[in-house]
């Protein structure tokens, strides 16, 4: 006697999203004919197809726990849905970022286009409008639905507007350059530092802006706002006048606003801070030339030169004159060049004779017309030993 009937291959596994583990059943089937013998395979193990009722048990035994273990483990999520490609071709497909409230909802497009024939190149499309590669913001929408052309794949994505998690208190400091810059007059670069700081919510800063008030009534006439700072990182703001390298010496108030993001309406205060930008050092200046120093010590004489406002040139050209005078004789003349690179500072030290009862030293500088132009001039008495 012939009995037909089914052999079933399966293969278990389990699927726990947020544990690792994965959980699929796959069902593989062969039709059988069995003839029905006296064969080992009929005796106390039973019927071959006893055998694969058994298994068929076994699997739906499993598949039942499956469902139980997932129905335990899921968290409550909001269902997508995405419908393939009718000619045989699926473009590859958005994702989304699907953040606390509803303000930083994003979806993604992965690229701008993609071949959907042998004639033609498709893209991607939300409510008939073309997107592009990068982020995009859903504007508040609980549900957003991406077509493509040429029929490549529909993919839509629901979001909550449940606000979960504490956002964090940000931070926001300013820090002043300790060096002073003259091109354009005296300056000091100033940075102001915006910290997302990191929290379960991980909502990015869309923008921050500032709004600077000097003293005088003067401000930044320009500040790099700072953009898309995400949860756990450090936006920088740059703050300049016209015409300067950074901030003129004089106190400053700042107040710091917050975007929520395109299209969300006016900006609102986070933060107002107050600092100072110190006065620059006298013995410079802001037109570009070098300017000097001499400094008596005891039987030395320093002579300084600052060449940090000088723009026009690599190096700027120094000298210093020292004429010795003793009585009865005549004057003895020594000098001493060197050069300064441009932006920096330098000073060189010269020794006095105590045999001299008069030394006058001379500090100069070549100017952009080739001529010595005169910095400093002091008369030094030493007495002798």
């Amino acid at each position: 006697m012939v009995r037909h009937g089914f052999i079933f291959k399966e293969q278990i596994g389990i699927v726990i999203p947020r544990c690792g583990l994965i959980m699929a059943t796959f069902f593989d089937s062969t039709v059988f004919d069995e003839q029905l013998t006296d064969s080992p395979s009929i005796g106390k193990g039973g019927t071959a197809m006893s055998q694969s009722w058994n298994k068929l048990w076994s699997l739906i035994a499993a598949t039942v726990l499956a469902s139980l273990v997932m129905s335990f483990f899921s968290a409550p999520a909001i269902a997508d849905s995405n419908t393939p490609g009718g000619e045989g071709y699926t473009a590859p497909a958005p994702t989304k970022r699907d953040l606390s409230g509803s303000d930083q909802d994003q979806y993604y497009i992965p690229q701008d286009s993609f071949p959907c024939s042998s004639h033609f190149v498709g893209g991607y499309r939300v409510n008939g409008d073309g997107v592009f590669q990068g982020w995009h913001s859903t504007n508040g929408a609980s549900s957003v639905t991406v077509t493509t052309d040429c029929d490549s794949g529909t993919w839509t994505f629901d979001f909550s507007s449940e606000v979960t998690g504490v956002e964090a208190a940000n931070r926001y400091s300013v820090v002043v350059d300790d060096e002073c810059s003259y091109r354009g007059g005296p300056s000091r670069k100033v940075k102001i530092f915006a910290e997302n700081v990191d929290d379960s919510t991980d909502l990015s800063i869309y923008r921050i802006e500032s709004i600077v008030l000097g003293a005088n009534g003067s401000g930044a006439s320009h500040s790099t706002d700072a953009y898309n700072i995400q949860d756990g990182q450090i936006g920088v703001l740059n703050l300049v006048e016209i015409g300067l390298v950074g901030l003129s010496p004089q106190r400053y108030s700042v107040k710091l606003k917050q975007w929520g993001g395109p299209g969300t309406g006016n900006p609102y205060l986070v933060k107002e801070l107050h600092f100072s930008v110190p006065t620059c050092r006298t013995d410079s200046n802001s037109n570009g030339e070098a300017t000097g120093t001499l400094k008596p010590q005891g039987l030395k004489v320093k002579a300084f030169v600052d060449a940090r406002g000088v723009s026009q040139a690599s190096r700027v050209d120094a000298k210093v004159i020292k004429r010795q005078k003793r009585w009865g004789k005549k004057v003895r003349v020594n000098k001493r060049d060197f050069s300064v690179k441009a932006g920096t500072k330098r000073h060189i030290t010269m020794r006095t004779s105590p045999w001299f009862n008069k030394v006058v030293y001379a500090l100069k500088v070549r100017d952009a017309n080739n001529k010595w132009r005169p910095l400093d001039r002091i008369v030094v008495r030493p007495r002798r030993r």
